[in-house]
């Protein structure tokens, strides 16, 4: 009997997440994995069932830390927009290989991760107005209306996750964008 080996599986998840970066997940390539990983196609299926095992081994570790964060920077609900961006930037900039994948990839597994990540955001976003603006609570008549801003925001947060700007930029952009949705709620609520 023949054991798996880790470094024979880095090898292929490495290859994977060029060949889903530069080709998308339907136009993925098992065989250029393999050529790319330097073994046989065989083998490939020893350790991964078929592509989407493969893409799955690839971005579940990278949704299961994205899921931790958000829990982790929104435990109490009372945190800042700085402390909030500064984080995302820091955790875009060193997995934006992987979010590409993700955002790339297979479209019914995105969807369903993007409805759980929209779904946490509006949690955290109604922690944080419970502890920082509970008044506004009873000022907000429309049920969506936590599940549209959680929506919207990681819409935009994507589209500023992926623009390509150096770090720098990057981290401006998403400061304002995290202020711009979250800071002063109160105030853009006082005459409702």
């Amino acid at each position: 009997m023949q054991y798996l080996k880790n470094d024979v599986r880095e090898k292929i998840l490495k290859a994977a997440i060029a060949e889903f970066k530069e080709n998308g997940y339907a136009n993925a390539s098992i065989r250029n994995i393999a050529v790319n990983a330097h073994i046989s196609l065989g083998n490939i299926y020893r350790y991964f069932t078929n592509k989407e095992a493969l893409y799955c081994a690839v971005v579940e570790p990278l949704m299961e830390e994205i899921v931790r964060k958000i829990d982790s920077e929104f435990e109490h609900g009372n945190v800042e927009a700085k402390d909030v961006s500064d984080a995302t930037v820091d955790f875009i900039w060193e997995n934006r290989d992987k979010l590409e994948i993700i955002n790339q990839g297979n479209t019914a597994f995105f969807e369903s991760f993007r409805k759980m990540l929209v779904d946490m955001v509006k949690l955290s976003l109604n922690k944080l107005i419970i502890n920082r603006y509970p008044t506004l609570l009873t000022k907000i008549k429309n049920p969506n209306f936590f599940s549209t801003i959680a929506a919207g925001f990681l819409h935009c947060l994507n589209m500023v996750a992926l623009n390509g700007e150096d770090y720098e930029t990057q981290k401006r952009n998403v400061k304002e964008l995290v202020v711009f949705f979250f800071e002063r709620m109160e105030e853009r609520f006082e005459n409702f």
